[in-house]
């Protein structure tokens, strides 16, 4: 090329870079950097004889990308700025929609709900029933991500909800150490509220039944579980409302004098109350208890006492829904406690969800009624 140059009497074998040119070979280069990145092992955590084995894999780059963007965005809550949850969305859809990687999107989901909890704590991020959506918050970057899910795969959308669900309920704790006896849902159960009743009120079309259905469940789902926490806590739920309580910011709140850890279970059900027709209707039509459960089997060497088998029931209490389908108990003298632990959990379900249900139902009329603030 430069024998060409010196022919030439003016310069025009080469020219200058252009701009195009630049980012074409830069985006070309991380391409080669990303497809020789390491994949990240995350092991199981389930606690069993496979703990080895691996659960996901998933691209370091995305993953380590978005702990990046939520440790910046935890310091810009430090310094009192409200984190407005743009890139860690953007990271999501790249995850879902581009690289197909759903463990990485999953994690940017839930890293936009830990900040919108981290903000509940600080109080600086609880929005009213209906207040428009904020552009630049961490509540709607969280829904323009499970918007992109329902786009992108049933499975996607469901797995993000189903994951968000049990954090909300036991915060990031192993399902071994959550104690219900003890424990309130964790500040991440009011930005998933959120999350899901904005998104309920904007999937109304008859195309999106499907999605708006699984909304309403995810709803009512977190409605029994506050309700559950409640009674194993020695709290029974409060009557049906005969009018709404309301404060500045549009909550429903709890009444003086009233525990304050009935909020959790009257917030959410004023969110179901206020979901449209479709959503709704499906919430109302899963207000009921369902714990699964398949025989009680003996097995000396992996089975449990009737105690400790006991104590891991009343955890699932919590978690409507859920099936257990094999019981493993180490004796044949640990399966009538077991049989009758399953049957009174049957029993307080029923009633809980009875409560529960005239509660929302109650609500629901309220929330319709004209100039009843």
């Amino acid at each position: 090329m430069e024998h060409h140059n010196q022919y030439d009497s003016r310069t025009s074998q080469t020219k200058n870079i252009t701009a195009y040119e630049v980012k074409h070979y830069r985006d070309n280069l991380l391409g080669v950097v990303q497809k020789q990145d390491l994949q990240i092992a995350f092991p199981s955590t389930n606690g069993s004889s496979c703990e080895n084995k691996v659960q996901y894999n998933s691209s370091g780059y995305l993953v380590g990308s978005i702990f990046e963007a939520y440790d910046r965005e935890l310091a810009n809550l430090e310094k009192h700025n409200r984190p407005n949850g743009i890139k860690l969305k953007n990271l999501a859809k790249i995850a879902a929609i581009e690289e197909g990687d759903f463990f990485a999107a999953r994690q940017a989901f839930l890293a936009l709900l830990r900040l919108g909890g981290e903000c509940e704590t600080s109080g600086r991020q609880r929005t009213g029933i209906s207040d428009s959506v904020q552009t630049a918050s961490v509540i709607s970057a969280a829904e323009d991500v499970l918007t992109y899910f329902a786009s992108t795969d049933f499975s996607l959308f469901l797995g993000a909800i189903h994951e968000a669900r049990e954090i909300a309920i036991k915060g990031d704790s192993s399902f071994p150490d959550f104690d219900p006896s003890a424990s309130g849902p964790s500040p991440m159960f009011y930005p998933l509220g959120q999350v899901l009743c904005r998104l309920g009120r904007r999937l109304i079309d008859p195309k999106e039944k499907t999605y708006s259905k699984l909304i309403g469940e995810a709803l009512k789902d977190l409605a029994l579980s506050a309700a559950m926490l409640l009674h194993i806590q020695n709290l029974t739920l409060p009557a049906p409302p005969e009018v709404r309580w309301i404060n500045i910011g549009g909550e429903r709140v709890v009444p003086d004098g009233e525990d304050k850890r009935l909020e959790p279970f009257i917030w959410i059900a004023s969110r179901i109350a206020y979901l449209p027709e479709p959503a709704y209707e499906a919430a109302l039509q899963g207000f009921r208890f369902i714990l699964a459960t398949g025989n009680v089997l003996v097995n000396k060497k992996d089975g449990y006492s009737a105690d400790r088998m006991i104590q891991l029931l009343r955890r699932w209490m919590v978690f409507p829904g859920h099936a257990l389908i094999c019981l493993s108990v180490k004796a044949k003298k640990d399966i009538k406690p077991v049989e009758d632990c399953i049957n009174e959990i049957k029993q307080v379900g029923a009633s809980v969800t009875a409560d529960a249900l005239a509660f929302v139902a109650k609500e629901r009329e309220l929330a319709l009624r004209p100039n009843t603030a």
